[in-house]
């Protein structure tokens, strides 16, 4: 069986776990906390990221390239997820590469910023559906990793506001996209509205969005969990276009496996 190794609450893990979820090829997620990871990845010669996809004698260490195979490799009757043409799966390589680099960062430099002040509110929300003593080792985890995470994706006030920036930017840019489309490329869901709603993930936190550890679907709205600064900019992005794009994904489209 396929393994997929993972940070469970990495928006880019969501997007790889999405695609596969939506592939119906059957899969086992490996979990590990961050910085435990590495016992996954590095001692296998695979870097030091994930999600890391193991299929046979693949292993594939981008999201990108895993949603490629992926689909290449899905289930008989489960529609293709870059387009019906060579024009369209060229945008959608585009767009997909692009919402990498432009928007998956900044969600998570953001989220980063406001939550890593408070470990109690960040194990809440990432913490969903590990028992008492996996929410334990989360936080005393994670107040071990603060400093470094800070350190590591320079995670200060100014370039807060610029990651902020660049959503919004972002967010105005896929906002025109979806102006009389009901999908980012053609009139089909893509890997372009995958990535999109994965990554914005970070920043919009649609209970159906936050990836619980038992999988299953998250049913409270955990935004009268967070500061204050940072609940009134996720509902400000929330009422977007692209935010509401992004919870009707989740809800139409996001098949879970068990």
């Amino acid at each position: 069986m396929w393994q997929l190794f993972t940070i469970p609450f990495s928006h880019y893990c969501e997007k790889a776990r999405w695609a596969l979820d939506y592939s119906r090829r059957p899969y086992q997620e490996r979990a590990y906390l961050p910085g435990l990871h590495l016992t996954a990845t590095a001692l296998r010669g695979h870097g030091k990221t994930v999600p890391m996809l193991k299929a046979g004698a693949e292993h594939l260490t981008d999201s990108s390239d895993i949603l490629q195979f992926v689909d290449r490799e899905r289930e008989s009757g489960v529609p293709g997820l870059f387009g019906n043409d060579d024009a369209a799966r060229s945008e959608v390589l585009r767009l997909e590469d692009w919402l990498d680099e432009n928007l998956g960062p900044s969600t998570r430099l953001l989220a980063y910023h406001y939550l890593l002040d408070s470990i109690p509110t960040l194990v809440q929300v990432a913490g969903q559906g590990y028992g008492p003593l996996g929410k334990l080792s989360l936080g005393v985890t994670m107040r071990g990793l603060r400093g470094g995470i800070r350190k590591g994706y320079r995670i200060t006030p100014d370039r807060a506001a610029q990651g902020e920036e660049r959503v919004r930017k972002a967010f105005a840019e896929t906002d025109a996209r979806l102006a009389g489309s009901p999908f980012l490329v053609g009139s089909r869901f893509t890997a372009a509205d995958l990535t999109l709603a994965a990554l914005s993930g970070p920043v919009l936190m649609w209970p159906e969005s936050i990836h619980r550890h038992d999988r299953q679907i998250v049913t409270q709205d955990p935004i009268e969990l967070l500061p204050d600064s940072f609940k009134a900019t996720v509902q400000s992005l929330r009422k977007t276009p692209t935010g509401q794009h992004a919870q009707r994904l989740y809800r139409d489209w996001r098949r879970v496996s068990s």
